[in-house]
């Protein structure tokens, strides 16, 4: 029965148009190659930021750190754009080697500083940067609200973070649309049918084993998706509500994205569908000027 399904999805799942995704950039490499694809798309992220003003001008001889900075193309971007300094950190240490590679590359060895790190423990330095950046990340870090405690630490007083991300109910909030571009597919399946789908989706693929070990992992014995923490809007709007009420920071702006199609705008302004038709939240956090 389960094969069943498997083989019916995986036919619904063809006639769904795969976003671009950095794992299908070289779809033949045994590796998964985030670098070049970060760095290809790292304007077009940034520039989203623009909204809250000149992004670009802000980071000039600024020091800054990239939370779950990838393969570490985002954060060259930024070096290259004029950050004095550019910390990346991140677990995954093939990662971590692609963002040292990347930026010698480019010539900004000197002034990016790559490691393997949690971003809920950094261990960098107190007081000591003006801009955290978790670009597609908060909602792959376990705690959130453990995760922007950190951040607050290692700001400079009024220092800002900035956060973009989608919530768990998004479009692709299963986040294996690399090889399951069905939309609001965890909304309508089991996880574990899900782990059982994708293996299969990827079976073929040079690198799949690969994709399956970075999203897959077991706990007691139970296979779950291990990088993903199910994080909605409307709680992350709790958690940096809760830390502004305990005045430690600002919640500075923040700025809702919806789909292009006009119905998607409609449906997004309704309480029990507006978070499966949002799409991007984006999110300045400033530490408050009196913690030091």
């Amino acid at each position: 029965m389960k094969k069943n399904l498997i083989k019916l999805f995986l036919k619904i799942n063809s006639f769904f148009k795969p976003k671009p995704h950095p794992f299908n950039e070289e779809i033949d490499s045994p590796n998964l190659d985030y670098s070049e694809f970060e760095f290809s798309k790292a304007p077009s992220v940034f520039e989203k930021y623009h909204c809250f003003g000149n992004f670009f001008e802000k980071i000039k001889d600024k020091k800054i750190v990239d939370f779950a900075c990838g393969g570490g193309g985002k954060s060259i971007f930024l070096a290259i754009k004029g950050a004095q300094e550019v910390y990346g950190i991140d677990l995954d240490t093939d990662f971590i080697n692609q963002a040292k590679n990347i930026a010698k590359k480019n010539n900004v060895e000197s002034k990016c500083h790559f490691s393997v790190a949690d971003a809920m423990d950094s261990n960098l330095p107190n007081n000591y940067f003006d801009f955290v950046i978790l670009n597609d990340a908060i909602e792959h870090i376990p705690d959130t609200e453990k995760t922007l405690i950190e951040a607050l630490r290692i700001l400079k007083p009024g220092g800002e973070i900035y956060i973009n991300f989608e919530g768990y109910y998004y479009f692709f909030g299963h986040h294996l649309w690399d090889a399951l571009p069905i939309p609001w597919l965890h909304l309508f399946t089991t996880e574990s049918f899900r782990i059982s789908l994708y293996k299969e989706a990827v079976k073929k693929i040079s690198n799949g084993q690969k994709r399956i070990d970075f999203r897959i992992s077991k706990n007691n014995g139970v296979e779950h998706i291990s990088y993903l923490n199910k994080i909605t809007i409307k709680k992350f709007e709790k958690i940096i509500k809760k830390l502004e009420k305990k005045k430690i920071l600002k919640i500075k702006h923040i700025y809702y994205s919806t789909f292009n199609k006009k119905i998607f705008k409609l449906l997004a302004k309704i309480p029990l569908l507006r978070e499966m038709f949002l799409s991007t939240v984006y999110c300045v956090l400033q530490k408050s000027e009196t913690i030091k």
